[in-house]
């Protein structure tokens, strides 16, 4: 009986893909997906957690739009964060950075924080 378990288990996947909103209830469900244009275009970043320094990513300065898929975030002009800017922002699409307090390519942190 052994034997037949363990040839079963050959044919278990060691990684499955997840659907976003299975993959979003396991982590928690914080996201914030930053983009370097306006609109969600160029290059894209997601953090679950946020970071003190964007310059890790090689984004420090370059954001121009930015999605919430849940939680609350906030966003700082400085490392560590440090002057925050704009609001605390929640579940939405937020086309261009401008239109809520935000200078366009002026973040350099950010952190989700409590609701």
């Amino acid at each position: 009986m052994l034997n037949n378990q363990s040839k079963d288990l050959d044919k278990v996947p060691a990684v499955k893909e997840l659907s976003n909103e299975t993959a979003e209830t396991v982590g928690g469900g914080w996201a914030m997906y930053l983009y370097q244009d306006i609109n969600q275009g160029g290059r894209r970043l997601r953090f679950n957690y946020g970071t003190s320094d964007l310059r890790k990513y090689n984004f420090n300065d370059k954001l121009s739009s930015f999605v919430v898929n849940s939680g609350g975030w906030r966003l700082y002009k400085h490392i560590n964060f440090i002057g925050p800017v704009g609001r605390v922002f929640r579940r939405g699409v937020y086309n261009w950075v401008e239109n809520y307090g935000v200078p366009n390519d002026s973040v350099s942190s950010l952190r989700k924080v409590q609701q």
